[in-house]
């Protein structure tokens, strides 16, 4: 897993797409796709994550810490199903002292990183970084992609 070193020497500016990792670079990637019926019609998910990874002039992402409790709230009322498995790496990595990716936000809301956002809440962090994808997830993706 490649990590930011630190996430406090970003909040205070704005990341570039390809600066966030492999993984949750395909977490946004792959919500934004499958919640975008242009895209599922007309695009293989591969292709347009290679598109979208290889264009220059996208919104960039800001790190915010946020309240866990606040999170993860949101989590309990989605159902969201935690693997124990995944949960203890990502324990194992907290305890070694990585900090893990950003929690994805939608309009400040939670929208992925469960497994993340649990093992902080199992820890004790009481603020985690997130990214908000609101503006990613706001483009007109025809028009961006055909025009």
């Amino acid at each position: 897993m490649k990590h930011l070193k630190t996430y406090e020497s970003h909040s205070k500016s704005d990341l570039d797409f390809t600066d966030l990792n492999s993984d949750t670079r395909m977490d946004i990637i792959s919500n934004i796709y499958h919640n975008n019926e242009y895209l599922m019609d007309n695009w293989n998910i591969w292709t347009f994550r290679d598109y979208v990874e290889d264009f220059i002039g996208l919104p960039k992402f800001r790190i915010n810490y946020k309240n866990v409790d606040d999170l993860y709230e949101q989590l309990l009322e989605m159902n969201w199903v935690i693997s124990d498995a995944q949960l203890n790496k990502l324990l194992e990595l907290l305890e070694n002292g990585v900090e893990l990716d950003p929690i994805i936000v939608d309009d400040g809301k939670f929208f992925d990183g469960g497994h993340r956002l649990t093992a902080y809440k199992k820890v004790g962090k009481k603020e985690i970084p997130t990214i908000d994808i609101i503006d990613f997830k706001s483009i007109d993706w025809k028009e961006w992609l055909e025009g």
